[in-house]
């Protein structure tokens, strides 16, 4: 996964075989179109860039999608609710069960 879309474009012409992921922390007007050009795997937006709308969308084409940062499980469970795959944390030890 990264920022920056340009290494990642890169990665596929070296390897197609490594799946990426494409991070952005900004709404994106087009995250489908993002994603079939950069020929990624999964789309991990921020927080603050999550729009379950588009999120629907990714995953009727059949991308992955993967949010940062949540820290809050209750949280993390209205994302997954919402379409999300994954999540990132900075505190994994808050999503055991115990």
């Amino acid at each position: 996964s990264s920022f920056n879309h340009y290494y990642l474009a890169l990665i596929r012409t070296l390897d197609s075989s490594i799946r990426t992921g494409v991070l952005v922390d900004s709404f994106q007007a087009d995250p489908v179109g993002l994603m079939l050009d950069l020929d990624a795997f999964t789309f991990n937006p921020g927080l603050r860039a999550f729009r379950p709308r588009q999120i629907r969308r990714l995953k009727q084409k059949g991308f992955g999608v993967l949010v940062w940062v949540l820290n809050n499980p209750w949280l993390a469970r209205a994302f997954f609710a919402m379409g999300a795959d994954g999540i990132f944390t900075d505190f994994p030890q808050k999503f055991l069960r115990k």
